[in-house]
Formats: structure tokens, C-alpha cells, sequence
């Protein structure tokens, strides 16, 4: 006797969360670059100090984050044109476009009077407000891009080929070297730090002696520059 033949069945479907599908580096890239680029446009239009143009939904968080992965992805194990060096270099100019547009419209801050106190506050308190919203997206741009800031970007540096080693520290870099080591003709007439530092002096030399206010103030612009390596004494 022959055994019984089973039926013959088609295996089921793979479920759509679990189907694999290509990645198109190009495209990825493209929507990654986006996306992130209207953030930055976002926080320039923003008020100073502002935490709503930085806020984004679930969603939209994790399809980035999703994108950034994919992409990192896809260039290992397909090498093209499109890699995570473009990725660095696009960001690096993205920064550098948000910086430049802060000090030349936020932080150029013109005065007669820059002996006065009113003058020398509000540098203090406006570059505060500036250095808030440039933390608040530093750390909003850093969770959004983790997988290639841990992996790509860590392995680049320690292999000394980049002078960074972390999304972190290249927005520092180039926070530092626009807005704080900026001497051009069409921006601040003064480097950053040198006007920071020029405020300050005034608030100290104050008649009466410096107030609890404006000291606390000086206190977080020197703490916001410590970070950077950098003080007030000239």
C-alpha cells in the first residue's frame, strides 16, 4: 500500500513587519537630509529659548531614526557613493549653516553704548537663549542619528580620521569656531568671546557692585564655556 499523500500547502505569508525590504541608500540619504535640515530651519525660526520648534512627534522620531539605521545598513554591506562619510559631511555643513545664521542675526548685537548695562545684559542673556536652543537640538539631532554617531562616527575618530568623535562634539566644535572665534567684517565686529567677555567686565565694574541677577548670569555663560574649554579671564 502507498502511504498517504498529504496535501500539498502553500507556506503562509510572511507578515509585513517581519518582510525585508531594500534599501535604497540614495533615497534614504535624501529623506534623512530632509528631514533633519527642517529641524535646524525650524529652530532658527523658533523663538530664543524656545522648546516647541524642537519638539517632533513619535512617529516622525523613529522614521528617522529608522531611515538612519537603514541607511548605515544598506552602505555596508552595498559600499556606493552614497555612505556615512556624505552623511557626516552634509551634517557638518548643516551645523555650520545654523551657527552662521545665529551669529549674524541673534548674536550681532549693535550698540553705541557697549559700556552700558542694558547693552552688556542683554549679549549675556541673548547668547544664553541661543546656547539653550543650540543644546536642546545638539541633543535632539544626537538621539536621532545614535546608530551611525556610535558606530560610524566612533570608529572614524579613533581611527584618526575625523577630529570628532562624537554628533556632541561637532556641534561643539563648530559652535565654537562661528559664534565664539568668529572675527569676520559681515558679522559680530568683535570675536564672540571677546564681546562675552567685554559684558561681562562691565557688569562687574557696575557702580554698586555686580548684582545676584546678573551674577547668576555670569556664572551659567561661564559654565556654558567651561564645557567648551574655554573662560571668560583675558
Amino acid at each position: 500500500m502507498k502511504p498517504t499523500e498529504l496535501p500539498h500547502k502553500e507556506p503562509p505569508p510572511i507578515p509585513p513587519f517581519l518582510q525585508e525590504f531594500p534599501v535604497d541608500p540614495t533615497t534614504t540619504l535624501a529623506y534623512i537630509q530632509t528631514e533633519i535640515s527642517s529641524i535646524y530651519s525650524a529652530a532658527k525660526t523658533s523663538s530664543n529659548d524656545s522648546d516647541q520648534a524642537l519638539n517632533i512627534n513619535h512617529d516622525r522620531y523613529i522614521k528617522i531614526y529608522n531611515a538612519v539605521y537603514n541607511f548605515c545598513k544598506a552602505t555596508k554591506s552595498r559600499p556606493s557613493a552614497q555612505n556615512p562619510e556624505v552623511l557626516y559631511r552634509w551634517l557638518a555643513s548643516e551645523i555650520r549653516g545654523y551657527c552662521k545664521y545665529i551669529r549674524e542675526t541673534a548674536l550681532s548685537l549693535n550698540s553705541d553704548d557697549e559700556r552700558s548695562l542694558v547693552t552688556a545684559r542683554k549679549t549675556l542673556t541673548t547668547y544664553m537663549a541661543c546656547h539653550r536652543t543650540f543644546t536642546k537640538l545638539t541633543s535632539l539631532v544626537r538621539g536621532l542619528v545614535r546608530f551611525w554617531d556610535r558606530h560610524w562616527m566612533r570608529r572614524e575618530w579613533s581611527e584618526k580620521k575625523i577630529a570628532v568623535a562624537s554628533v556632541e562634539d561637532l556641534h561643539r566644535a563648530i559652535w565654537k569656531e562661528e559664534i565664539l572665534d568668529s572675527d569676520t567684517k559681515n558679522s559680530l565686529s568683535k570675536k564672540g568671546l571677546e564681546k562675552l567677555a567685554n559684558a561681562v567686565a562691565v557688569l562687574r565694574e557696575s557702580e554698586g557692585g555686580i548684582s545676584d541677577y546678573d551674577l547668576a548670569l555670569v556664572k551659567d555663560v561661564s559654565k556654558s564655556l567651561s564645557v567648551l574649554e574655554l573662560t571668560l579671564e583675558r
